[in-house]
């Protein structure tokens, strides 16, 4: 049986603390996306205690390339989720007496943690947006008479249904398949899952299997991905550059 004795000495080291300028600055267990962890500030406010982040969540997104107005909006967001400010830049609270400093110190660190992580997902959202507009744009150059369909639906092995970036249809019998990924763990996964999954492919309009049409599958990249990544991705679909997308549909369609 595992007692929480022989834990407390190994957890009480997750923990540290230091006097800063007045001010203890805690360690949390509370993480970034870059696995720092959070630290928040406490002194003494009147008869209790002022909390917050230093501005560390605003410097985290700063370093994933947001702007002022971007990161504001959505850092008041968090804070006001969990009932703390955000002012200046800066995330904090105030609790009134000892036994609430647990407690607030707890909420600004989570909303510190939880507004960086938002803000990365935003930032990632709107790298893919901006990939599958080149991607449009090339296809719609490059195969000006093919019909390119945003949001294509296939209904994979498993039953579950994946809306493809796009679906590009060249004939009878061929069908390119295009997804843009980009180098973060959460593109990468779920890319690989639908092209996985689409391996064996079902019609989405007749709900039937497909034996006479041949798919093509292009994860199309505008900036490197890791070596890892990149072998992963090749496992299921061709891993294509978008300089190279143009010459790659076309191929793709010449291939019966």
């Amino acid at each position: 049986m595992l007692r929480c004795s022989d834990l407390e000495a190994v957890i009480r080291n997750l923990h540290s603390c230091r006097e800063v300028n007045g001010e203890a600055r805690v360690t949390t267990h509370c993480l970034y996306p870059s696995f720092e962890p959070v630290v928040v500030s406490i002194s003494r406010f009147g008869d209790g205690f002022h909390v917050h982040d230093d501005g560390g969540s605003c410097r985290e997104s700063w370093l994933n390339g947001r702007d002022d107005p971007a990161i504001s909006r959505l850092v008041l967001k968090e804070a006001e989720k969990l009932q703390v400010k955000f002012k200046k830049g800066v995330i904090f609270g105030n609790a009134r007496t000892v036994d609430w400093l647990p407690s607030v110190v707890l909420a600004v660190a989570n909303a510190s943690a939880g507004a960086a992580a938002a803000l990365l997902e935003q930032n990632i959202q709107s790298t893919e947006t901006d990939l599958k507009s080149e991607i449009y744009r090339s296809l719609s150059v490059t195969l000006p008479n093919f019909n390119v369909k945003k949001y294509f639906p296939i209904r994979g092995k498993s039953g579950k249904e994946y809306d493809f970036d796009f679906g590009v249809f060249g004939n009878n019998s061929t069908i390119l398949l295009v997804n843009a990924v980009i180098p973060h763990p959460n593109s990468i996964a779920s890319k690989y899952l639908a092209f996985s999954d689409a391996s064996e492919t079902v019609d989405h309009e007749a709900t039937a299997m497909v034996l006479d049409r041949r798919y093509h599958r292009f994860a199309v990249y505008d900036r490197p991905l890791a070596p890892d990544d990149a072998s992963l991705m090749r496992q299921v679909s061709d891993l294509v550059p978008i300089s190279a997308l143009s010459q790659g549909a076309h191929r793709a369609f010449l291939r019966q």
